[in-house]
């Protein structure tokens, strides 16, 4: 989009490259969503994003069931409010446990209002 302000760059987390053989550039939303599932599934004291780290990491081990789902809900709830820069305001977050393929299906509405 010609004239546009990008507000937000960053590189995807699987090192996707583009065209000319150089690492991807993701901008504003695309960026946005990689910094979060970037910010997720990071480690207390991983440098990357933040101090703090994902907030689901402590839960991976327990069992997949509702209430470890709804303790992994509150925990990205606050640590978004918390922890993750820029400031989202969140809409939404479901996760749900996936036992077919022993996953967590993570969704996570929200708005930045610096992207408007």
């Amino acid at each position: 989009m010609a004239g546009a302000i990008i507000t937000y760059v960053d590189h995807p987390i699987d090192g996707q490259l583009d065209s000319a053989g150089n690492l991807a550039v993701l901008t504003d939303a695309d960026a946005l969503n990689n910094a979060l599932t970037q910010w997720l599934s990071s480690c207390s004291n991983d440098f990357i994003r933040s101090s703090s780290g994902g907030a689901i990491m402590p839960y991976l081990d327990k069992p997949m069931d509702e209430g470890t789902a709804s303790d992994m809900k509150i925990a990205i709830i606050v640590g978004l409010s918390k922890d993750f820069l820029p400031s989202i305001q969140v809409q939404g977050v479901d996760v749900v446990p996936n036992l077919e393929s022993d996953t967590w299906d993570i969704t996570i509405a929200g708005y930045c209002a610096s992207l408007r």
